[in-house]
Protein backbone atom coordinates (compact mmCIF):
# COMPACT_ATOMS: atom_id res chain seq x y z
CA UNK A 1 0.00 0.00 0.00
CA UNK A 2 1.39 3.00 -1.16
CA UNK A 3 0.71 6.62 1.19
CA UNK A 4 1.91 9.81 2.16
CA UNK A 5 2.11 10.78 5.35
CA UNK A 6 4.11 13.20 7.05
CA UNK A 7 7.08 12.32 10.18
CA UNK A 8 8.65 14.92 12.02
CA UNK A 9 12.57 14.51 10.59
CA UNK A 10 14.34 14.29 14.03
CA UNK A 11 11.90 11.50 14.86
CA UNK A 12 12.50 9.65 11.59
CA UNK A 13 16.23 10.21 11.76
CA UNK A 14 16.30 8.85 15.43
CA UNK A 15 14.36 5.64 14.50
CA UNK A 16 16.68 5.03 11.23
CA UNK A 17 19.66 5.54 14.14
CA UNK A 18 17.90 3.28 16.58
CA UNK A 19 17.17 0.70 13.83
CA UNK A 20 19.75 0.38 11.66
CA UNK A 21 17.29 0.98 9.09
CA UNK A 22 18.10 2.61 5.56
CA UNK A 23 14.99 3.76 3.96
CA UNK A 24 12.06 5.68 5.78
CA UNK A 25 9.61 3.11 4.06
CA UNK A 26 11.84 -0.01 6.26
CA UNK A 27 11.46 2.04 9.39
CA UNK A 28 7.74 2.95 9.00
CA UNK A 29 6.92 -1.02 8.62
CA UNK A 30 9.12 -1.78 11.47
CA UNK A 31 7.12 0.22 13.76
CA UNK A 32 4.04 -1.22 12.22
CA UNK A 33 4.89 -4.55 13.09
CA UNK A 34 6.35 -3.31 16.58
CA UNK A 35 2.65 -1.80 17.65
CA UNK A 36 0.79 -5.15 16.47
CA UNK A 37 3.25 -7.47 18.50
CA UNK A 38 2.58 -5.02 21.59
CA UNK A 39 -0.78 -5.53 21.47
CA UNK A 40 -0.49 -8.78 20.93
CA UNK A 41 1.48 -9.38 24.18
CA UNK A 42 -0.96 -7.00 26.02
CA UNK A 43 -3.67 -8.98 25.06
CA UNK A 44 -1.88 -11.97 26.46
CA UNK A 45 -1.32 -9.93 29.97
CA UNK A 46 -4.84 -9.58 29.86
CA UNK A 47 -5.63 -12.90 30.23
CA UNK A 48 -3.25 -13.37 33.56
CA UNK A 49 -5.29 -14.99 35.93
CA UNK A 50 -8.15 -16.13 33.95
CA UNK A 51 -6.61 -19.12 32.59
CA UNK A 52 -6.17 -22.37 34.64
CA UNK A 53 -3.18 -24.45 34.25
CA UNK A 54 -2.42 -27.91 35.66
CA UNK A 55 1.82 -28.20 35.72
CA UNK A 56 2.00 -32.06 34.51
CA UNK A 57 3.25 -34.76 36.76
CA UNK A 58 6.78 -34.18 37.17
CA UNK A 59 7.66 -38.05 35.51
CA UNK A 60 6.02 -35.77 32.22
CA UNK A 61 8.11 -32.78 33.05
CA UNK A 62 10.12 -31.40 29.72
CA UNK A 63 13.94 -31.79 30.08
CA UNK A 64 13.76 -34.54 32.62
CA UNK A 65 16.45 -37.34 32.32
CA UNK A 66 14.54 -40.27 31.89
CA UNK A 67 13.91 -42.58 35.08
CA UNK A 68 14.17 -39.06 37.60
Amino acid sequence: MRMNIEIDDDLMKAAQEATGLDTEGAVVEAALKLIVRLRAQERIRDLRGTVQMTPPPFDQQPNQPPGR
